[in-house]
């Protein structure tokens, strides 16, 4: 019933606990876990969650989005968007498109924003029913994601934030990964 594939994050000292669940959703503590009375969706499409907890205090959570429209990630098909945004004109992306949704809580797992970070990377196409994608598509699967613990982002308020995923293409499955420094703002190429 959506409540598969649980991952867990805490801040150094228990207090503030988030547990990410499948579909988007999840539920914190700001006490050590005796209660759970925060809860949420964020985003659109499923799948995959993935938290983290950086050092300037901040949760990350991350997912597979498949709702079509990934907004400003790092694009993935190089022909459709050689400078990371898609180009104007004729909608490039005729299937949609897929990403690693990321969302962001600055308020110790209380509340999670979508609209103050941008999805870890974007594939053009949508998910695949089966493998491989058609050409030119890809689908990024069983993402992860870490915060760094110990080097700060580019300001004291920042985190370097990681994500991994298999990168599903019409060739194989390659991993790959990609770092923000910013917060989850930006992200370095594959």
């Amino acid at each position: 019933n959506g409540n598969g594939e649980l991952e867990i994050a805490t801040s150094p000292d228990g207090v503030n606990v988030v547990v990410a669940l499948q579909s988007r959703r999840w539920v914190s503590s700001n006490d050590g876990g005796a209660t759970f009375p925060n809860s949420g969706r964020i985003g659109q499409g499923n799948g995959d969650p993935s938290v983290a907890w950086g050092q300037s205090g901040k949760f990350y959570q991350a997912y597979i989005d498949n709702s079509g429209s990934c907004g400003n990630g790092i694009y993935l098909n190089p022909v459709v968007a050689p400078d990371l945004f898609p180009p104007a004109g004729p909608d490039p992306t005729p299937n949609g498109m897929d990403c690693t949704g990321f969302a962001r809580s600055d308020d110790n797992g209380v509340t999670f924003n979508t609209n103050v970070v941008n999805p870890a990377v974007v594939c053009i196409g949508s998910a695949p029913s089966g493998s491989p994608p058609n050409p030119g598509e890809c689908f990024p699967d069983q993402e992860h994601i870490a915060a760094d613990r110990w080097n700060p982002g580019d300001t004291a308020n920042d985190d370097q934030v990681y994500s991994t995923w298999r990168d599903f293409d019409q060739f194989d499955q390659d991993a790959a990964i990609v770092c923000s420094s910013d917060s989850g703002v930006t992200w370095t190429a594959p």
